[in-house]
C-alpha cells in the first residue's frame, strides 16, 4: 500500500492527497514543504503555483460564461426578503 500524503493548502480544491513520492520530489524542488511527517504545504508564491490558480480562475469564468445570466423569470423564482423591485428599478 503506498502511503498517501495530505496536501495542506491545495489548489481549487484538487489533488488533496498525493503519494509519499510525489510529495518527496515536491519538496527537493523547492516547491512544498514538509509541516508534519503525512502532510505538506505548496510554496504560495512559485510560478507553479501563480499558474494552477489562475487556471483554476479561468475554469470558473467559463463556466459561469457558460451558464450565463440568469433572466427575470429565473430571478423571479428565487426566495427574497423584502422589496425586490428596487433591483429592476432605476433611482433618479
Amino acid at each position: 500500500m503506498k502511503l498517501k500524503i495530505r496536501v495542506a493548502n491545495p489548489v481549487g480544491g484538487d489533488l488533496t492527497y498525493i503519494s509519499r513520492e510525489s510529495a518527496e520530489r515536491y519538496v527537493a524542488r523547492g516547491r512544498a514543504h514538509w509541516k508534519n511527517y503525512r502532510t505538506i504545504a505548496f510554496v504560495e508564491n512559485t510560478h507553479d503555483r501563480i499558474s494552477a490558480e489562475e487556471s483554476v480562475a479561468q475554469a470558473s469564468r467559463r463556466d459561469y460564461d457558460r451558464i450565463g445570466q440568469m433572466s427575470r423569470e429565473q430571478i423571479a423564482g428565487i426566495p427574497v426578503i423584502g422589496d425586490i423591485t428596487r433591483l429592476f428599478t432605476r433611482s433618479s
